[in-house]
């Protein structure tokens, strides 16, 4: 699949229509994914089982990038 296989990426936004993207770009490639949602629970967990469906390891965290306590408990 290529070198990014097996690694692991986390995406800020993954529930948005271009973090969603960037989520399944990824899965193709192989990468397991950490999707990274602020609002949006039920979209990021939709998002995260198509990632699985596609045969990666995907998991959901809710987390606000402004607020620098939930990034580092991230």
């Amino acid at each position: 699949m290529g070198e990014l296989e097996g690694k692991v990426a986390i995406v800020t936004g993954g529930s948005g229509g271009l973090g969603g993207r960037i989520c399944l770009a990824l899965a193709h490639s192989g990468t397991n994914i950490v999707v990274l949602y602020n609002k949006s629970e039920n979209t990021a967990k939709t998002i995260s089982t198509e990632l699985e469906n596609l045969g990666v390891i995907s998991q959901t965290l809710k987390c606000d990038v402004t607020n620098p306590d939930q990034i580092d408990s991230v």
